[in-house]
């Protein structure tokens, strides 16, 4: 009696095995490069697109595939290297039995179980996406906060320009407690007239106004909330463009849009603007000081 069993993997197993290999450590390689610094100011790509507190799950993710694809690597070499020792030896075993009853049972196995379940290159289509990405410079800046300054210029203003009665400076102040304060009337009224500074991307509406504004941003950037606060000069200003980082220091004041029932924050930056307003080196696109 025999019995005939051949554990063979065809051609193709071993080139979906490969690919398969390559895409993933591709993967890896590419979490990894996109934590490291790259952008303009040296930032992680990753900000342009995921929050700070997800940057290192991203690389520990990176590393760790790159670590299972070492061992995965591995084990596929010895798995070749026993199937081409087969190979040579026919792996073929010849038992004999005798049950004591006259009858000898011969077992030969040769084991040819043939796995070839072929290569379908499309399976790795998803996988490939993000890598085209990167290599393609994708996310770039175009992902980043700069985008969000058109959405912030709608609506003009109440009031004339000019500075009312000063109380002082407002240390400490940011563009979350400007952008809270404007929704209470007690912190309105506690902030107008005294001095405050503020850093951001600079995006232009006229010659004497412009957006400065940061972006927050919870998780990635498909959540991502513009917020910005309107600065009135009291002259034109010129030498700035609409993807500079600046400085501004001007009086805190709180203004309506016109016809809306919503106040903005606002700073009005006395003359001359020269000795308030600065450009500044990049700053992280996403997140409030």
């Amino acid at each position: 009696m025999a019995h005939d069993h051949d554990h063979h993997h065809g051609g193709t197993y071993y080139v979906d095995q490969l690919c398969t290999i390559a895409t993933c450590g591709a993967l890896g390689i590419v979490a990894i490069l996109m934590y490291r610094g790259s952008g303009p100011s040296g930032q992680p790509k990753l900000s342009y697109i995921l929050a700070p507190q997800f940057f290192v799950p991203v690389l520990v993710g990176g590393i760790a595939l790159l670590v299972l694809v070492t061992i995965r690597a591995i084990t596929l070499w010895r798995q070749a290297g026993e199937a081409r020792s087969c190979d040579h030896s026919h792996c073929a075993h010849d038992h004999g039995h005798d049950h004591g009853d006259g009858h000898a049972h011969a077992h030969d196995h040769a084991h040819d179980h043939s796995h070839d379940h072929g290569w379908t290159p499309l399976r790795y289509a998803v996988l490939m996406i993000p890598i085209a990405l990167f290599l393609l410079n994708l996310p770039n800046s175009s992902f980043s906060a700069e985008k969000f300054g058109r959405d912030l210029h709608a609506g003009a203003v109440e009031g004339a320009t000019g500075l009312i009665g000063d109380k002082g400076q407002a240390y400490h102040l940011g563009f979350r407690e400007l952008t809270q304060a404007a929704f209470f009337p007690d912190q309105r009224a506690e902030l107008e007239g005294k001095t405050g500074r503020l850093r951001g991307m600079f995006s232009p509406i006229s010659e004497k106004e412009f957006t400065l504004f940061r972006v927050k941003m919870n998780c990635c950037a498909a959540d991502a909330i513009p917020v910005g606060v309107r600065i009135i000069t009291e002259e034109p200003l010129a030498g700035f463009r609409g993807k500079d980082w600046v400085e501004v220091e001007g009086q805190i004041q709180f203004r309506k849009l016109v016809g809306q029932d919503k106040y903005l924050p606002v700073l009005v930056v006395p003359s001359p603007w020269e000795k308030h307003i600065r450009t500044i080196p990049p700053q992280p696109d996403y997140g409030l000081e």
